[in-house]
């Protein structure tokens, strides 16, 4: 066992609890007022995501390592019997080769999932929709980053369908063929 096991065990029992416990409070209307982001940490940064972007979220499976020239590719892994590619989101995202030390995967919504690799999962949060459409409008007309702040950090705000749609433009595998 390594020592990020311990941590990653107590992780998902206390987000497992925090779920559950999600389903004993009153429900939100769904009228698009808030949406519910989870919180990361990336290379020891923080960032967020839209939880509506994730299929599902699960601690790290054995991944088969394929040679790839691809700095992302982790391999391979099956979640619930379908073979699934597995990138660093680090890596995705700029930040310098894959880590050995990731202990989450996000799977991507869709009919052909990809898992991104993470070290740390911070929670989950309901956030004003305003807030992630403010955050969101930063990036086209400024190339910065779009940002989140939540209880006074900043977190970069990441969009998984842009990160796929950008990983299949260059070619990266586990995308979508049809998009590509």
């Amino acid at each position: 066992m390594t020592r990020a096991e311990p941590r990653a065990i107590a992780s998902a029992e206390a987000l497992r609890h925090e779920f559950d416990a999600s389903f004993a409070r009153a429900p939100v209307a769904p009228d698009g007022t808030h949406e519910d982001v989870l919180l990361l940490g990336i290379r020891g940064e923080p960032y967020a995501l839209r939880l509506g972007e994730v299929a599902r979220v699960t601690l790290r499976r054995p991944v088969v390592r394929l040679p790839s020239p691809l700095p992302s590719l982790l391999g391979l892994a099956t979640v619930d019997g379908q073979l699934v590619a597995v990138h660093d989101l680090g890596a995705v995202c700029g930040l310098g080769p894959g880590r050995p030390d990731w202990a989450w995967m996000l799977l991507s919504q869709g009919s052909e999932p990809i898992a991104f690799a993470v070290e740390r999962l911070d929670g989950r949060v309901r956030v004003a929709s305003e807030t992630l459409g403010r955050a969101r409008q930063a990036p086209p007309a400024t190339g910065s980053p779009a940002v989140l702040w939540h209880d006074g950090t900043p977190r970069v705000l990441l969009s998984l369908v842009d990160l796929i749609k950008i990983m299949n433009l260059s070619g990266v595998p586990g995308g979508s063929p049809k998009e590509r």
